[in-house]
């Protein structure tokens, strides 16, 4: 294991192999949880489902823009790491993870390995770790690598093969953190960043700094000595509080610093080739998406968005994934004949200003017919239609899909 300061990589490796996304899992739920309210993200029996549609379509923008080949999604597990060892109050003060959100870091899990994409956890070991190893292999075999992430240890990976995407605000505001980015933000580069960091301290991992020092001081000394151990070495020709600060806090510096230092060498038991778009498991998907109680235009999306092969092999997936949603559903079945003969694209706006509701008699209904109506326009559409899936898009828009819930209101107002 290589603790150490993260090697630079040649500047003459060609990105000849294309792109590799590298995710901070953790991250990315964390952020989706508290950016979409679980009221109306939840299940009839209260699961609740929005950090994993809020992962989902995260990552989706990401995969859109970026178009990667290779994808791999990093989670930490649960314990502690190496890193508590050496710094029992590492990460001491953050608040517990709430329930509801560690509920559904298993299912969004299942949904990756659904659709084909690896994700990967090491015992004893920050997903950060993860990332950092996957990097640095991404970056050695040729990739442009991309890591996905809202946590600042992961600038000291940056070079010239590896960018962070650091999410601002809000999430579409990805910052991409290069080189250049950082020394204009910190007038450091990647690899000192740790140094600033373990000057500076880290509040958000428990990490204590020297009293007084901030980034500005910190880039200052690292700017002036050229390293953080050199630093230590000339800390008697720094004058004033903030010398005194630093002299009587070294120990504690340079334990930062091998706290800070992203592991980049971990046996992981995969190769970067390993990391491209597997086959979709769609018969799992649906019944997953299902369970989670996700319609139609968000099963779509996802498996558009994250299938790899010919529009063939998608409608193909999407054929498995509708027909394992509703195997075994008699009233979806019964819900499916009885509007068979009023499903037809051109009046589909029509016929939801006019729903026949006499067989929904609960939300439970009312949620199959919804999802047994969008099945069935998709197929009508199919017939006449070569832009299946934008036609589709433009007619079951949540404008449209609104015209049907209104229609149910005096129902769904009776099951409350």
């Amino acid at each position: 294991m290589n603790t150490n300061i993260v090697e630079e990589h040649s500047s003459e490796i060609k990105n000849e192999k294309g792109t590799l996304l590298v995710v901070d899992g953790h991250s990315l739920a964390f952020r989706a949880f508290f950016a979409i309210s679980a009221d109306n993200f939840s299940t009839r029996s209260g699961q609740a489902t929005n950090s994993i549609w809020g992962f989902i379509t995260m990552l989706s923008q990401v995969v859109k823009k970026e178009k990667p080949d290779r994808l791999a999604i990093a989670f930490d597990v649960k314990g502690g790491t190496f890193r508590n060892t050496m710094l029992p109050q590492y990460k001491g003060t953050r608040d517990a993870a709430p329930q509801e959100l560690l509920s559904q870091l298993p299912i969004i899990q299942q949904i990756l390995k659904a659709l084909g994409i690896t994700y990967i956890e090491k015992p004893g070991y920050e997903g950060d770790d993860v990332i950092g190893t996957l990097a640095t292999m991404g970056a050695n075999a040729g990739y442009r690598t991309l890591v996905l992430s809202g946590d600042r240890d992961a600038f000291q990976l940056i070079d010239d093969n590896i960018t962070v995407l650091y999410p601002g605000q809000h999430f579409k505001d990805l910052k991409e953190m290069d080189k250049d980015a950082v020394f204009e933000k910190y007038h450091v580069t990647p690899k000192q960043y740790p140094d600033l960091a373990a000057l500076r301290g880290e509040t958000a991992d428990n990490i204590p700094g020297v009293p007084g020092v901030g980034d500005g001081y910190a880039a200052k000394w690292i700017n002036q000595f050229g390293s953080l151990e050199n630093i230590i070495e000339h800390s008697n020709e720094i004058s004033g509080k903030k010398g005194e600060a630093l002299r009587e806090n070294i120990d504690q510096v340079r334990l930062n610093r091998k706290v800070n230092a992203l592991v980049c060498d971990l046996d992981l038991g995969v190769t970067v080739d390993d990391l491209c778009f597997g086959e979709v498991d769609a018969a799992k998907l649906g019944i997953l998406l299902s369970q989670l109680e996700f319609g139609e235009l968000k099963k779509r999306k996802i498996l558009k968005t994250f299938s790899n092969g010919t529009q063939q092999s998608i409608e193909n997936n999407m054929r498995i994934m509708f027909s394992s949603t509703y195997e075994g559903d008699s009233n979806n079945d019964k819900l499916a004949q009885s509007d068979q003969s009023n499903i037809d694209a051109e009046n589909f706006q029509e016929m939801l200003a006019r729903i026949d509701l006499h067989h929904v008699k609960n939300v439970e209904d009312f949620i199959n017919w919804e999802n047994s109506v969008s099945s069935l326009l998709y197929t009508e559409i199919k017939k006449d239609s070569k832009n299946t899936e934008d036609t589709f898009e433009e007619l079951s828009s949540e404008k449209i899909i609104n015209n049907s819930r209104k229609c149910a209101e005096p129902i769904l107002k009776n099951q409350e």
